[in-house]
């Protein structure tokens, strides 16, 4: 649920439209004179229909809440064409918060990303002002080494293979996509990310210990839950989610 899927990384290298704009929803729900705004990103193939307990944990908050749905393919073979899917998306949320914002009088801006969501959030946490706060929930910190070594995107990573991409290539090509990269150019107060070392997807050893590197990162670390139960706990339960990380760093809402 709204992570990479087992067994269903799909190739729509030559299906996927470029005309994002049609392709991409996304539901703003404004709580009368709230001052926030929290910001939903979804990781592969999430929908906005399994935001619900999301959405009413934010609303019942007092905060307005925004929330994505991207098209099926984000993630494809074609390198090239995964970096210009996030570069529309970037874009895109960029108009849409600012319009938001000043419709709505909004002062704050809350980021929550999933699984591949989360390179959404950091993007948009680097081109935007008066971000307040990030959640992280399974983070792929370094996509290009997740596809390159993880088994859950082995064939995808055997369709670059055969079209000449190397780790190399593909590292340099998505190094704007790596939040290893992203969270030194971005300036906001708290960054908050819940990660299990049992992970299979995101690879644990590999990416998430470098993180603990990096000051501005702090880590909420789970020892028995992996990649895919993560996601559906926060789905299902983000008001524990969210109040492991308030009383973490002590806030106020």
């Amino acid at each position: 649920m709204g992570g990479i899927i087992p067994n269903k990384i799909i190739d729509y290298n030559s299906k996927l439209s470029l005309r994002y704009k049609e392709a991409i929803k996304r539901k703003f729900s404004y709580f009368p004179k709230s001052s926030e705004l929290y910001i939903f990103f979804p990781g592969n193939d999430g929908k906005i229909y399994m935001n619900y307990f999301i959405r009413r944990t934010v609303l019942n908050g007092g905060f307005s809440f925004l929330e994505y749905e991207f098209p099926e393919g984000e993630l494809s073979s074609d390198a090239f064409l995964t970096l210009k899917f996030f570069g529309e998306v970037e874009k895109l949320i960029k108009k849409d918060i600012k319009t938001i914002i000043k419709r709505y009088n909004l002062r704050n801006i809350n980021l929550i990303g999933v699984s591949l969501g989360c390179i959404d959030a950091c993007i948009a946490a680097k081109s935007l002002q008066r971000i307040n706060r990030i959640f992280l929930v399974a983070p792929i910190f370094d996509l290009s080494k997740t596809v390159w070594e993880s088994k859950i995107t082995r064939d995808l990573k055997n369709k670059m293979i055969s079209a000449g991409m190397t780790y190399k290539k593909l590292k340099i090509i998505w190094k704007s996509l790596s939040i290893l990269e992203l969270i030194k150019y971005i300036k906001f107060k708290e960054v908050n990310a819940i990660a299990s070392k049992t992970d299979k997807v995101c690879l644990y050893k590999n990416d998430y210990s470098l993180i603990f590197k990096n000051k501005k990162i702090e880590i909420i670390k789970n020892k028995s839950v992996g990649h895919y139960f993560c996601i559906f706990y926060f789905y299902f339960f983000p008001r524990r989610l969210l109040k492991i990380f308030k009383k973490q760093y002590k806030l106020n809402h």
